[in-house]
């Protein structure tokens, strides 16, 4: 820490004595502008669930417009409360073409607290509500590039999920895996 501190002070030192400082200036604002402008993310959408229930027949669908066919990871964000009673969620995701063709499908489950200590397994600052982020799939590639329908469908034993909020959908480059 104490040598970035010192870089940062040499810098400083630097700049202040530099005749060109407008330009510097001007450099660093134009880089912070087009980096904080470029993203990762194909699609990002949430799904509010009424009274904070998922019903065994509410398939959530979410449309995603793919321009490219480049590598992509698909999470499930998901923000429950304390009155969500079990340890783990079984959803099952299918992946639709344009023309309502089956290209991907399966069952997966997820843990959404610890099974040793029954602690939350989400973030977030409040002790009523966390926030989960899965990976449904990892690096997938669709097939061609048009508009794709994800559905997520809770598989759980009770037709009544409690405690379930909100159930969002994140798409993004295949950079890097969080």
């Amino acid at each position: 820490m104490k040598n970035l501190i010192d870089w940062i002070r040499k810098c400083n030192k630097w700049i202040a004595k530099s005749e060109c400082k407008g330009v510097l200036v001007f450099f660093v604002i134009v880089t912070f502008i087009l980096n904080s402008c470029t993203t990762d993310t194909v699609y990002y959408g949430v799904k509010k669930l009424p009274n904070a229930e998922w019903h065994s027949g509410n398939i959530l669908e979410f449309k995603i417009s793919v321009k490219n066919t480049l590598e992509s990871n698909i999470y499930m964000i998901l923000k429950n409360t304390k009155k969500y009673p079990y340890q783990n969620l079984f959803i099952s995701y299918t992946i639709l073409d344009e023309h309502g063709e089956v290209v991907a499908k399966a069952l997966e489950s997820f843990d959404l607290y610890d099974l040793k200590t029954g602690k939350s397994l989400g973030d977030g600052f409040l002790s009523n509500q966390k926030t989960h982020e899965f990976v449904i799939l990892p690096k997938y590639s669709f097939v061609k590039p048009g508009v794709y329908t994800i559905r997520l469908e809770q598989f759980m034993r009770s037709d009544v999920l409690h405690g379930i909020k909100t159930v969002g959908l994140l798409v993004e480059k295949s950079n890097v895996l969080k």
